[in-house]
């Protein structure tokens, strides 16, 4: 999602965890920040837009699937690599669990995208 004007970015977070899953959390600290940027054959930048990952606990509500998905669910983190989950949401994954004391997914079984969007 974007971020809406006058909006901080931990709102932002907040409020499109709301509406992409239907539950509404807490942010407990920052993650990472990623900047992907996309660049032409010839150089010129073609995207460049920036990922927030925050460090979140579950307040209220149930997941459920936005319209753009057909399912939202809870998964044991020991299960999360049965998924193909891109191999840097499943490194801010572990980076959450760990901040967490949880026994992170192993990131070698992660499906790898590169972050250049090719």
């Amino acid at each position: 999602g974007m971020q809406e004007l006058g909006e901080t970015a931990a709102q932002a977070g907040i409020r499109e965890v709301c509406e992409e899953t239907g539950i509404t959390v807490a942010i407990d600290g920052l993650i990472d920040i990623i900047d992907v940027i996309v660049p032409e054959d010839d150089g010129r930048i073609r995207t460049h837009y920036t990922l927030i990952d925050y460090h979140a606990h579950w307040l209220a509500g149930e997941p459920q699937a936005a319209d753009d998905v057909s399912d939202a669910r809870w998964v044991p983190l020991d299960k999360l690599t049965d998924y193909g989950i891109w191999s840097e949401t499943l490194r801010v994954i572990n980076e959450s669990a760990t901040a967490r004391g949880l026994s992170p997914p192993a990131a070698e079984q992660a499906v790898h995208t590169p972050l250049t969007g090719n």
